[in-house]
């Protein structure tokens, strides 16, 4: 006879309690006894095997659990830490552009004043820087966001443009740059000045990228970067 597992036990205990109310006699008892022992026995053993298989599989979803969370912290750490690094450098490249206050090293090169009258003159003048003013602005996008993701400790970055007053006079000027907002740029300036009324050293003012003659960026160690315009017209006699 084939019996389910649970029903192997369940009937063969019946069968033994149906068997001693009986009265039957004792070897016929005893036989039967030994039959439904032997049917009993696998069930038991079945069914204990079932207890301890369930029981390991508990265990080890509960390990699995244990490593999915460990795994998931460690991943959560690692999201973390991405995250602290997108916002450091966020905030480099959001706040680098204010700091742009460094001191001038006492090696760095200084531009010589050059006076133009007349527009002969300032012809031939522009003629002379035009190669410069090129290749300014052919690096510019670099500078930029060089200045755009933060200056590098002790340095300064300047912007070469041309201020004009009441009465037509012009003069070319440096601009220590506070803030550049998309072609807009705003900043002080940076250099005495001779030719031009109504301007002072340390003035700020605002003009478009469209107007940009040079860039220079110096270095706490008196070089510089850029300066293109300035580096020629100091060759200049």
């Amino acid at each position: 006879m084939n019996w389910s597992t649970t029903a192997d036990l369940r009937f063969a205990s019946i069968e033994l309690v149906e068997l001693v109310e009986l009265g039957q006699p004792k070897e016929r008892r005893q036989n039967d006894f030994t039959c439904a022992y032997a049917f009993m026995t696998p069930a038991i053993l079945h069914m204990i095997f079932l207890y301890f298989h369930k029981t390991y599989r508990l265990t080890q979803h509960s390990r699995d659990r244990c490593a999915a969370f460990k795994q998931i912290k460690m991943k959560k750490g690692t999201f973390k830490l991405v995250m602290l690094a997108f916002l450091v450098a966020f905030s480099n490249f959001v706040f680098g552009q204010i700091e742009n206050d460094a001191s001038l090293s006492v090696n760095a090169p200084t531009d010589r004043p050059h006076n133009i009258k007349g527009e002969k003159q300032l012809d031939e003048y522009e003629k002379l820087i035009e190669p410069y003013v090129r290749k300014a602005k052919e690096t510019l996008p670099k500078a930029k966001m060089k200045f755009l993701k933060g200056l590098k400790k002790g340095e300064s970055f300047f912007l070469t443009t041309r201020i004009y007053d009441k009465q037509g006079n012009f003069e070319q000027i440096f601009v220590r740059v506070t803030e550049w907002n998309d072609d807009e740029i705003q900043g002080t300036i940076a250099n005495q000045l001779n030719a031009v009324k109504g301007f002072k050293y340390g003035q700020l003012i605002k003009f478009p990228e469209s107007a940009i003659l040079d860039w220079l960026i110096t270095k706490p160690n008196g070089h510089e970067e850029g300066n293109f315009v300035g580096k020629f017209l100091d060759t200049l006699e």
